[in-house]
């Protein structure tokens, strides 16, 4: 686990407030930051998650707080909520914004603030010399 309970609601952490649920979605969040990061680098350069030498934290909780508000756990299922487009009722209708501007990983939205870190840390590190951001 590269983010503690702790360390996360240092970090400005929220939106989960048991250790038990925070334990089940931290390592789920290092998954998809881990095959993001492998989706922008060279494979020959591909390491495990910790020996990258770049700051992951802030990223990770970024993540985390994108997925709470976007399903939870469903969110890696892909039953978040930004694949929702309409909802009908009698009398009603209410259509979202299908969001195309939101990043994606294979169909899981990821945070536009927690992409935009780890871009710059790979283009910082040296990593990432063939990302466009």
């Amino acid at each position: 686990m590269i983010v503690t309970f702790e360390e996360y609601s240092d970090l400005g952490g929220r939106a989960i407030t048991s250790r038990k649920d925070y334990d089940r979605l931290e390592p789920l969040v290092e998954e998809v930051i881990d095959a993001y990061i492998k989706t922008r680098i060279p494979y020959w350069r591909v390491r495990p998650l910790q020996e990258y030498g770049i700051e992951l934290k802030t990223p990770i909780v970024r993540q985390i707080e994108f997925v709470d508000a976007h399903g939870g756990l469903d969110y890696f299922q892909g039953n978040n909520d930004m694949a929702l487009k309409t909802v009908t009722t009698s009398g009603f209708s209410y259509s979202m914004d299908d969001g195309s501007s939101t990043p994606k990983l294979y169909n899981l939205p990821l945070s536009p603030v927690a992409k935009t870190q780890i871009d710059y840390e790979l283009m910082r590190s040296g990593l990432g010399s063939r990302v466009l951001l």
